[in-house]
Formats: structure tokens, sequence, C-alpha cells
């Protein structure tokens, strides 16, 4: 769903921007495609968002939140998406609304850890697991234990007497770390940081082109 509900917003947003036809049977024509392929989209917008929240990730939920501040922060700097920003408030207080009255118990269960993390057995356990993750790291500090090896290798390094069966470490970047290595680490950063570089060069030039299509309309 984390993956899924930006590509949606975009088809939503390209939807949205789409202009009136003039002629009233073209009008006919677009009331009943561009309306209903809105309605539906933005229905599906609103099932993703409601079963996100449901799902009970706290980092997800805080990520999607996060993420959708970003975008209302960058949208208000441009005037063709303000209007749009208001649907989309719309949308996630709707699915946020019935997320709290369908799952209430669930997500007060779920953040409230983040108050007393302490008390709660998955994070003692989890942070005994990312513990031993490290030292798997400071074995093989270079190229990684290899991918997909964590699994097999981390009964060798539980320090802790249990029961499970522990194949991935609940945390992406420690597992990275351990199976990559510091060099597999640099290339991820590295990809992360040429993405935003290459996203925020695209969001400055198509700003700038819509700037001086502005001025020439106006002159």
């Amino acid at each position: 769903m984390e993956l899924v509900i930006p590509l949606m917003f975009s088809v939503f947003l390209n939807h949205l921007e789409k202009r009136r036809q003039p002629s009233s049977k073209k009008l006919r024509r677009f009331v009943d495609e561009k309306y209903t392929k809105i309605l539906c989209i933005g229905f599906l917008l609103t099932v993703m968002i409601l079963a996100l929240f449901l799902s009970g990730s706290r980092g997800g939920v805080v990520s999607f939140i996060s993420g959708v501040l970003c975008f209302i922060g960058l949208s208000y700097t441009r005037h063709l998406f303000r209007k749009r920003v208001v649907v989309i408030i719309v949308l996630i207080l709707v699915s946020g609304g019935a997320a709290l009255i369908t799952g209430h118990e669930l997500l007060y269960t779920q953040f409230q850890l983040l108050t007393n993390p302490e008390g709660y057995d998955s994070y003692t356990l989890r942070r005994l697991i990312w513990k031993d993750t490290l030292t798997m790291f400071w074995d093989f500090p270079v190229f990684g234990a290899g991918l997909g090896a964590f699994s097999h290798l981390y009964p060798q390094y539980q320090g802790f007497p249990s029961d499970l069966t522990v194949e991935y470490t609940e945390n992406d970047y420690l597992q990275t770390l351990a199976e990559t290595g510091s060099i597999g680490m640099l290339l991820v950063l590295w990809g992360a940081a040429a993405l935003l570089y290459t996203t925020q060069k695209a969001w400055r030039e198509r700003h700038s082109r819509l700037f001086e299509i502005g001025r020439a309309v106006q002159q």
C-alpha cells in the first residue's frame, strides 16, 4: 500500500487536471467518462488508505502522513495544485475517520507502544535482534554476509534464548547493512540521494517552464 498509494495519487491528479470539453455532446461524454473515473479512483484511494491504517503498521502510517505533509508543503507553492490538495485532504480525512470507526482499538493499541516502548515484548525482542544484527555486521563490515544470508547466519549470533525462527531483522537498514556491508549501504544511500536530486531537479524545471508559459500568456 505504501508504494501503490503515491502512484494512485498521480493517476488521480492527472485525471483532475484534464480540461472540460466545450460542446454539450462532448461535455456529456466528458462527464460520463472523466468524473466516473475520478470517482472510481477516489474510491480506490480511500480503500487503499483505509487498508494502510487498518494494517496496524506504525511505520507505514507515520511514513504516509509524513509524505502527505511533504506533498502539501510542495503543492502550496504551485497554484495548479492548491485546489487539488483540498480533494486529497478530504480523501485522507474520510479514510482516517473510517479507520477510527472500524479499527480504533487496533490503532490505539499499536500507537500506544510509542508512549512506552519498554513495556512491550515486541519492542524488547526487536531491540535484541537489532543488537545481534550489528554484531553480524562487525564480522562482515566491508562486503557484508551476502544477500539472503541473514536467516541462515542469525542462529549463530542470536544472543537470547527463544524458540522463534528469526528470518528478518524487522529493520531494512540494519539488514541491508548486515547483508551488503558498508559498500552496499553506501550504494543504497547514493541511489536514494540520486533519486532525491533527480526529483527535485524535475520539480524545479517543471516549475520554471510553467512560470515561463504563464508569463508568455500574460504578455
